[in-house]
C-alpha cells in the first residue's frame, strides 16, 4: 500500500511540473502573436459599399470642451484600388445617436468628420503597417449646418470600410484616447469580433456566415519577435583559410521611408460634401482630395510598427501560471497526508 501512495505522489507531482513547463509556453506564443481583422472587397464590386462601424453615445466616454484622439493601427493592402475614392478608417460626430445609426442627413445632423486613416493619403503606403492619429474637439463644428459651431454631439462613430474603392485593408486596433493620453476606448479583435454588441452597425456582406469571404481575423507575429535561433549546424563546412577580402561591399543602406510617394499634391479644395447620396453610400468623403488635404498635420501616419497600446492580451500570464502550478502542487501534498493517515488508521 505505501509503494500506491508512494507511486500515486510521484505521478501528481509529475503531472504539476509538466504543467509549469507547458503553460508558460503556450502563454509566450500568445505575446508573441497579435490579431487583427482582414477586410477584402473585390476589384469587381469597386463602388460597392461594405463597411464594420462601432457608435458611442456621447454620454458613455466624452465630456464638452475637451480633445480626444483617434488611432488606429492599419495596413493597406498592395491590392488597394479606387476611383476618386478611398479604403478609410473615419470618425463621424452626429447631433443625436438616432442620426448616427441611421446615417443622417449630412447638411443637418453631421457636426464634424475626418478619414484619419485613408489611402490614398498624403503618404500612406500600401503594405506596411502604422499607426494613424488625429486629435480634435468633436463638439467643434466643421459641416454643414454646424460649421464654426461648438454643439454637444449625439454619438461618435469610427467606422472601417470602402468609398469608391476595392482592395485589402488589415486592422489591428481603433480606438481613443483622452487628453491625459488614457485609452477609453478599444476595438481589438482577439475574440472576433462580437455582432450582438449595442451600436455595432455593418453592411450586408460582412456578416458570420461571410466569415472567410468577405472578413476574417488573422494572426500575426508581432514586429521584431522572429524566431532567432541558431540552426543546430552551419550549411556548410568553413574554408581553410578565409579569403582576404570580403566578396562584395555591402549595398547602401536601406531607406526607411515608405516605398511609395504620393504622385502629386492635391490641387483643388475637398468637396465639402461627404456624399451626395448617403442612404446608398454609408456617408463616406466623394474624393480623394477630400480624403488627403482634409487630414490635417496631427493625422499624419507614426512609426511604421505596431502601436504599444495593444488591447487586452489574452489573460494570464507567468505568475498566474505560477499560482497554477503551487495549487496543483498543495493539492498533491493534502491527498498524500490524508492517504498516509488512512493507512495509519487502518494498521491500529
Amino acid at each position: 500500500m505505501k509503494k500506491t501512495i508512494a507511486i500515486l505522489i510521484t505521478f501528481m507531482l509529475l503531472t504539476s511540473l509538466l504543467l509549469s513547463a507547458a503553460l508558460p509556453a503556450s502563454a509566450k506564443k500568445s505575446k508573441d502573436e497579435f490579431s487583427y481583422l482582414t477586410m477584402k472587397l473585390d476589384k469587381d464590386l469597386l463602388g460597392q459599399d461594405q463597411y464594420v462601424r462601432w457608435i458611442i453615445p456621447w454620454d458613455e466616454i466624452f465630456e464638452d470642451g475637451k480633445q480626444y484622439t483617434f488611432f488606429a493601427d492599419v495596413r493597406f493592402g498592395e491590392d488597394c484600388t479606387q476611383s476618386n475614392g478611398s479604403v478609410y478608417v473615419n470618425m463621424y460626430a452626429w447631433d443625436t445617436l438616432e442620426h448616427a445609426q441611421a446615417d443622417g442627413n449630412f447638411g443637418t445632423d453631421l457636426i464634424t468628420w475626418i478619414d484619419f486613416a485613408a489611402w490614398p493619403g498624403n503618404g500612406t503606403p500600401k503594405g506596411v503597417w502604422q499607426e494613424y492619429t488625429y486629435t480634435c474637439d468633436p463638439t467643434k463644428g466643421t459641416y454643414g449646418a454646424f460649421s464654426g459651431k461648438t454643439v454637444t454631439p449625439g454619438a461618435v462613430w469610427i467606422s472601417i470600410g470602402y468609398y469608391l474603392a476595392a482592395g485589402t485593408v488589415d486592422v489591428r486596433e481603433i480606438g481613443i484616447k483622452d487628453d491625459q493620453g488614457n485609452i477609453i476606448f478599444s476595438q481589438g479583435f482577439e475574440n472576433g469580433i462580437d455582432f450582438n454588441e449595442p451600436h455595432f452597425i455593418h453592411s450586408d456582406d460582412i456578416a458570420p456566415e461571410t466569415e472567410g469571404e468577405t472578413w476574417a481575423i488573422n494572426t500575426e507575429k508581432k514586429a521584431g519577435e522572429a524566431s532567432e535561433e541558431p540552426s543546430e549546424e552551419p550549411s556548410e563546412e568553413p574554408s581553410e583559410e578565409p579569403s582576404e577580402e570580403p566578396s562584395e561591399e555591402p549595398s547602401e543602406e536601406p531607406s526607411e521611408e515608405p516605398s511609395e510617394e504620393p504622385s502629386e499634391q492635391p490641387s483643388e479644395e475637398p468637396s465639402e460634401e461627404p456624399s451626395e447620396e448617403p442612404s446608398e453610400v454609408a456617408s463616406e468623403p466623394v474624393a480623394e482630395s477630400a480624403a488627403e488635404s482634409a487630414q490635417p498635420a496631427e493625422s499624419t501616419p507614426a512609426e511604421s510598427t505596431p502601436a504599444e497600446s495593444t488591447p487586452a492580451q489574452s489573460s494570464g500570464g507567468p505568475g498566474a501560471w505560477l499560482w497554477i502550478v503551487i495549487g496543483a502542487v498543495a493539492v498533491a501534498a493534502v491527498i498524500a497526508v490524508v492517504l498516509v493517515l488512512i493507512m495509519k488508521k487502518k494498521k491500529k
